[in-house]
């Protein structure tokens, strides 16, 4: 699927009721052909976890994204770890940087309204994403 199809499905899940935390992992799990009731995985994490106002959940259901295209299935794959680590920070710097990191900060930034805030966030941190997991590709293991 294409990076601006991804973002157009991120926000047709998120006008239907799902939630930023959810419609970004569910747009991948579709993506890739996975089990989408995986998305319950992501509902705690909706309005700065759990409604606390505190980390976003497009940031927080981000990271789960990254381990589940990118993360290790056991202890000894330590390539997959430092992987899905590198990609991790470098996502969660991204993020940060862009639009801070806190859901209490971030909807009252610049953008008129919460919903209107998180749709725009969710479409461009989905192509993000997306170009991250691909450039990085599955088989490097990161270096230092």
């Amino acid at each position: 699927m294409s990076q601006a199809n991804l973002a157009e499905r991120a926000r047709e899940h998120f006008a239907s009721g799902l939630s930023c935390s959810e419609s970004t992992l569910v747009t991948f799990l579709e993506a890739d052909g996975q089990d989408t009731s995986m998305v319950r995985l992501a509902t705690s994490l909706c309005a700065g976890v759990g409604g606390n106002r505190d980390l976003c959940g497009i940031l927080t259901a981000g990271q789960l994204v990254i381990g589940l295209e990118r993360g290790r299935t056991a202890p000894s794959d330590i390539c997959a770890k430092q992987r899905a680590f590198k990609l991790g920070g470098d996502f969660y710097k991204w993020f940060a940087s862009r639009w801070g990191c806190r859901c209490d900060q971030i909807v009252t930034g610049e953008f008129r309204g919460p919903a209107e805030t998180c749709r725009r966030i969710l479409a461009e941190t989905v192509q993000h994403l997306q170009t991250t997991l691909d450039d990085a590709g599955a088989s490097q293991c990161p270096s230092g």
